[in-house]
């Protein structure tokens, strides 16, 4: 959700009542909402306009979410994109569970663009479920529902199993630790119908993460940086491999409905895979020669 390469954003030095009329005059023309609204408490969701875009904050340092008035359903920011790369492995889930709302732009999109999915989403902060409004979130239906509660007891106490997984939970601190933890990751494991496909936005921790998800998960990981920031998208499967695309994957990537960002994705994935697959026979091969001087050695 965080993504904290857009810095601080645009307005948050706009104190309104400090300004003369013709500077908020000024600002406004230049496309900066009227009546922004400033954040009333600490870690309270609160939004910004500017221009055709609109924002998702729980502090002024980050974008938690971020949607173009004029265009609701484009993934504005890179990680959403690169999240959706779950479709190159599986093109038509029937069901796909998200914990953390934000602004909604995945579960819009996977909603309207994924339409063999049933998608659920679980928010803990009320808050942020009641802003569904301002970002168009379309409303509970047989196809799409959001929860009120907490994802890490959704994963561990919910009997249906899903064939993708979400996980892109943030807070003002960050990634809640509970979302971090070997448990939850253990959890979301269990969650996972048989070759469901796990992605978490990851951010700051990733290291850590991500060498938890691989004890969860096995060595079927791949790690997507996004394009600036320090968000990474981390892929993982439930015993199955991430080695190659479905064969409906080339399909979906110059098909109407997700060629946009979908080519792009594909290759991100693809030099991952290639980068760690190399590493991985490179570490193989230091441990095979030190073997081989070990034994000589004797």
């Amino acid at each position: 959700m965080t993504d904290g390469s857009a810095g601080p954003w645009p307005g948050s030095w706009f104190d309104g009542d400090a300004l003369s009329v013709a500077d908020s005059e000024v600002l406004h023309a230049c496309g900066f909402a009227s009546g922004l609204q400033l954040n009333p408490k600490r870690g309270a969701p609160y939004l910004s306009e500017f221009g055709d875009t609109r924002a998702l904050h729980f502090d002024n340092r980050t974008i938690q979410s971020e949607m173009s008035i004029s265009n609701p359903l484009d993934l504005a920011l890179d990680y959403t994109r690169v999240m959706m790369g779950f479709l190159l492995f599986n093109p038509r889930p029937a069901t796909i569970d998200m914990i953390g709302l934000g602004g909604g732009s995945l579960a819009k999109y996977c909603y309207y663009k994924v339409p063999s999915s049933v998608v659920t989403a679980v928010e803990i902060d009320r808050d942020v479920i009641a802003l569904r409004g301002r970002f168009l979130i379309p409303e509970d239906c047989g196809r799409f529902r959001i929860l009120w509660g907490d994802g890490v007891d959704y994963v561990r106490q919910s009997r249906r199993q899903a064939d993708v997984l979400l996980v892109d939970g943030f807070d003002m601190d960050g990634q809640p630790p509970e979302l971090c933890s070997q448990d939850f990751y253990d959890d979301c494991y269990r969650h996972l119908a048989p070759g469901g496909i796990f992605v978490v936005n990851l951010w700051e921790k990733h290291r850590l993460c991500k060498s938890r998800i691989r004890r969860s998960f096995g060595d079927e990981v791949v790690v997507v940086q996004t394009e600036c920031g320090d968000n990474r998208a981390v892929f993982a499967r439930k015993g199955g491999s991430l080695a190659q695309f479905t064969d409906d994957a080339t399909g979906l990537m110059h098909g109407e409905r997700h060629a946009r960002f979908l080519p792009q994705v594909a290759r991100r994935i693809r030099h991952q895979m290639l980068r760690r697959d190399l590493i991985g026979q490179a570490a193989e091969a230091i441990r095979s020669s030190a073997a081989d001087t070990g034994t000589a050695s004797r």
